[in-house]
């Protein structure tokens, strides 16, 4: 309508700990990334929480941000995958040279074996790696695992459920031989939260993690994300979709066909166009910035904790060093950069992005942050994968003796 003035956005920042500096260059990242309404940070040093904020910079109708409001990591799951792995590594329950196959047992819709001979030579550390030869996302194509069923003279109709995508992938071939190639591949991860779920006992993969992963260390912030816009939590942050490539931001209302009934409605993008439910192994966790921060700080913690001993922490960051120093592009083991800084210290960061929202962590020697936004934010800024912004000042300031784990209802690691 002419004369129509949009309606002006309001900055509010909330958590025990205030800073207003750093609020300031999250203030300043989310107006730079219009899409962006919401935002949490959080911040270790060492093994302390001592920076946990929520932010909205939102019309007024939005609802305020919390540090313990859950954000959808995509990507970001990947880790928490890796570490429920190699819980079971070091409990001798797997190896990394254990083939997937062995355990998962998968068939495609018929109960046949999967029609590619390799699948079954592909191993745990070629899923952590991202050398199995599966392809990267077709997997997760809900239409086509339908259309896999009707193929097979079988029933099958939308939405569709982790075990009819284990059918799916057993019809799939691989795209290069098991360990010649470095891909980035959800369909591995989503096979590792499987491998996880299964020798566990539990029927998916973030019920195994609740238990075995998150449990010992008190973190009950960490949940299966929810696709459709109706059943959101209460204390889910809100989402807008942005276009990836898009300079002007012209995409903030993209809808696309919902995978989630058969007459596939159109729907916001983001909001039940992809299974994230399903993948959670591979991308479809939520996650409080405290709680993932949590993690952080086991990676960096030189102790044994309650969920994972420093031999097997070591074993994994170094493998995932390893990777990079032989020049892949990607670490591996659920982060992409790693780097072995000697002295039981490392460097590793992991990202994650999706239409409608976006991660990062990363930890540094003896300091990591967990950013976690409301839309796609870190394209061409600093926010990825450092943050220099939030670091350079936190790593100025003194924080004393503090902890905020604890008023997060996780003790002091």
């Amino acid at each position: 309508m002419k004369g129509t003035q949009p309606i002006k956005k309001r900055f509010t920042a909330t958590g025990p700990v205030a800073n207003a500096d750093i609020d300031a260059v999250m203030e300043k990242t989310m107006a730079t990334y219009p899409p962006v309404r919401h935002a949490a940070l959080a911040i270790v040093h060492g093994t302390r929480l001592i920076y946990a904020r929520g932010y909205a910079l939102a019309e007024p109708d939005w609802p305020v941000v919390h540090p313990t409001t859950f954000f959808r990591l995509a990507s970001g799951s990947k880790t928490v995958t890796a570490l429920a792995v190699f819980q079971l590594i070091e409990s001798g329950q797997l190896t990394l040279s254990d083939p997937v196959q062995k355990f998962l047992q998968l068939h495609t819709p018929s109960g046949g074996q999967p029609i590619d001979p390799d699948f079954g030579s592909i191993t745990v550390q070629q899923l952590l790696e991202h050398t199995s030869g599966l392809q990267h996302d077709e997997f997760a194509d809900a239409t086509a695992v339908v259309n896999a069923f009707h193929s097979a003279g079988l029933p099958a109709s939308l939405p569709v459920d982790q075990t009819m995508t284990d059918n799916y992938i057993a019809t799939l071939k691989l795209d290069s031989p098991p360990g010649q190639t470095q891909v980035y591949s959800n369909c591995g991860y989503y096979l590792l939260g499987r491998l996880a779920a299964k020798l566990r006992g539990t029927a998916a993969p973030i019920d195994a993690y609740r238990k075995h992963l998150m449990a010992p260390l008190g973190i009950t912030r960490i949940r299966n994300a929810v696709d459709l816009l109706k059943a959101q939590p209460a204390d889910e942050a809100r989402y807008q979709a942005a276009s990836f490539v898009d300079p002007d931001w012209t995409s903030d209302l993209a809808v696309a066909k919902s995978i989630n009934s058969n007459d596939q409605p159109l729907v916001a993008t983001g909001y039940g166009d992809y299974p994230l439910a399903n993948t959670q192994g591979c991308g479809g966790l939520s996650a409080a910035a405290p709680d993932l921060a949590r993690l952080v700080a086991v990676l960096i913690d030189p102790k044994d904790t309650a969920a994972l001993k420093r031999r097997t922490l070591n074993e994994m960051l170094t493998n995932a060093a390893s990777v990079r120093e032989a020049g892949q592009r990607r670490a591996g083991y659920g982060l992409d950069d790693a780097r072995n800084q000697g002295n039981d210290r490392f460097y590793g960061q992991k990202g994650g992005l999706i239409a409608n929202a976006a991660s990062v962590f990363q930890f540094d020697g003896d300091s990591g942050f967990v950013a976690l936004w409301g839309s796609t934010a870190y394209r061409g800024n600093r926010v990825y994968p450092d943050f220099h912004g939030v670091m350079d000042t936190a790593r100025e300031l003194n924080w004393g003796s503090t902890d905020l784990f604890p008023e997060f209802g996780m003790r002091s690691l």
